[in-house]
């Protein structure tokens, strides 16, 4: 019994594997590029505090571009072992494991970005009062 997708002609997988790379690239311009252009200023932890608190939708538009990203990739590797395999299975299979494992130290470092806004939304943080003490 074959699966739906195998079905699919190759023509197919590659246009949803391309739109699939559309959706990953115009999001990494957006949530890496402007998102953190915007946030974070280098050498300066409490100015990049002050941005995430009064850009808190951005950042969060930021991290949910992220996940998207995230879970697009995954398809995205099922797409191209599809289209590849034809040319060099193993090849193929190692494009997959390294995606795999991008995908799994780039959600690992998702969760990593998720901790700011713990933070500043905890009760530790609102009852610090200097500057100095936030650094």
């Amino acid at each position: 019994m074959t699966s739906k997708f195998s079905e699919v002609s190759l023509h197919v997988k590659a246009r949803i594997a391309g739109l699939l790379y559309l959706i990953i690239f115009v999001g990494g311009l957006f949530a890496v590029g402007y998102v953190s252009a915007n946030i974070i200023v280098y050498g300066d932890p409490v100015a990049t505090m002050q941005n995430i608190i009064e850009k808190e939708s951005l950042y969060r538009w930021g991290l949910g571009v992220h996940v998207v990203i995230a879970l697009c990739n995954i398809p995205l590797a099922a797409m191209f072992y599809d289209i590849f395999k034809i040319a060099n299975k193993s090849l193929a299979r190692i494009v997959v494991l390294f995606i795999i494992v991008a995908v799994a130290i780039e959600s690992v470092n998702l969760l990593n970005q998720f901790a700011p806004l713990i933070l500043l939304h905890g009760s530790a943080f609102t009852s610090l009062e200097s500057a100095g003490v936030l650094q």
